[in-house]
């Protein structure tokens, strides 16, 4: 996400800056359909919990499908990231 957003030469220090601006510019632009604004907020939500609350584990189907959605996600975001053309 970082690379795409920086491809348009906005870079930010949180986590949160990077989603809002995501959204801001990739989303509402129409340049990623909002499915994928929905998903990149419900990873946003995962790496959250995972990092501040303890014993916090993830059902392995649920990584399985995160993973694979993931993969589509990178599929669609890489065509706004000219150094990966």
């Amino acid at each position: 996400m970082s690379a795409a957003l920086l491809e348009r030469k906005l870079s930010f220090k949180k986590h949160s800056g990077v989603r809002s601006i995501f959204h801001r510019e990739l989303i509402k632009t129409g340049l990623l359909d909002r499915k994928w604004g929905k998903f990149y907020d419900q990873l946003f939500e995962d790496r959250r919990e995972g990092d501040y609350i303890a014993l916090i584990s993830f059902d392995r189907d649920y990584v399985e499908k995160q993973h694979s959605l993931c993969i589509n996600f990178l599929d669609e975001l890489r065509p706004l990231i000219s150094l990966l053309d």
